[in-house]
């Protein structure tokens, strides 16, 4: 996408395509923005995949980085792939159990 908003001019860009490009910029000024922009983490076979250029946000492993757990909610992971990578509320060390797992993903 950043690729085609370079050839595009500013005013004939969307409402999404502006945000889209000022969060590629404004994201994290140490971190040079990909010029397909930054890729989501995904869930592929049951694995969670963190594409070498994710946005920085998503990188758990670095200071700043979203939580394993935060990134799972926003990607709506299934139970069972949930499990794998989270383990009890703030990571504790119990069980994850499926209901608590469910109202994290559709929160009353």
């Amino acid at each position: 996408m950043a690729r085609k908003l370079m050839d595009k001019s500013f005013f004939s860009m969307t409402h999404g395509e502006i945000l889209y490009l000022c969060e590629a910029v404004l994201s994290c000024p140490s971190d040079a923005v990909p010029v397909d922009g930054w890729q989501p983490p995904r869930i592929e076979r049951g694995e969670l995949i963190f594409p070498t250029d994710c946005h920085p946000r998503y990188r758990w492993w670095t200071p700043g980085g979203q939580s394993l757990r935060q990134t799972l909610i926003e990607l709506e992971a299934p139970f069972e792939v949930a499990r794998r990578y989270v383990h009890g509320p703030e990571g504790q060390g119990s069980q994850l159990a499926e209901e608590d797992w469910v109202n994290q993903l559709v929160p009353f």
